[in-house]
């Protein structure tokens, strides 16, 4: 549950629709530093188009197409018994839950987490399907499958952090998701929690 301090932040932030304003003279990032902030959450959680080339498998196949949006040929091939969770990227260690959420693909996440996607795998920076839901440019659904993530089929922990420190709840807010950030909230993320350059949620 979120405290009297965080309700108040999070009132005061839906009323001005500045989150980012609400920060203390003691916290508020230098020039720089905020340049820097802005620049290493754009990069997470963060895949580039693949660029290795994976044998015929039915996993692989299934990554390609979840994360190409063909949710058809998805479906056939968790027909044909692929696995939700059997791949993922060489590179960047991305599943296919990964992709989809950082694109903004709400419905095809969904299907791939009825199917048993894991929805607490890690990333090679660290990163959960819930930092790629934060993460991501699309805000639209973006707060009803992270209640997905957070529900009791998945419970997963809202306050984990990447290897950079960074937590979901630092990205939902630095992308302005003010719906994701209360739900993060009364899921036991901490307005104060400091990423590894001592940031808070905030700056």
């Amino acid at each position: 549950q979120a405290t009297g301090t965080q309700s108040r932040i999070l009132r005061l932030a839906s009323e001005l629709g500045l989150l980012k304003s609400l920060i203390s003279p003691t916290t508020r990032p230098t020039p720089r530093s905020a340049s820097a902030h802005a620049q290493n959450c754009d990069k997470m959680p963060i895949s580039a188009p693949p660029k290795t080339s994976y044998p015929p498998t039915k996993d692989g196949a299934l990554w390609a197409a979840a994360r190409a949006g063909k949710e058809a040929e998805v479906r056939a091939l968790l027909d044909q018994g692929a696995s939700a969770s059997g791949h993922a990227d060489a590179q960047s260690g991305a599943t296919a839950l990964h992709e989809c959420l950082l694109h903004g693909m709400s419905k095809m996440a969904r299907l791939l987490l009825e199917h048993g996607a894991s929805a607490s795998a890690r990333d090679r920076r660290g990163n959960t399907p819930l930092h790629a839901c934060a993460a991501a440019s699309v805000t639209a659904g973006a707060a009803a499958v992270a209640e997905v993530l957070l529900g009791d089929g998945h419970k997963v922990d809202a306050t984990a952090a990447n290897d950079a420190g960074v937590t979901p709840l630092h990205l939902a807010a630095h992308h302005g998701k003010l719906d994701l950030v209360r739900l993060l909230v009364k899921h036991g993320a901490e307005l104060n929690v400091l990423d590894r350059q001592s940031r808070d949620p905030l700056a």
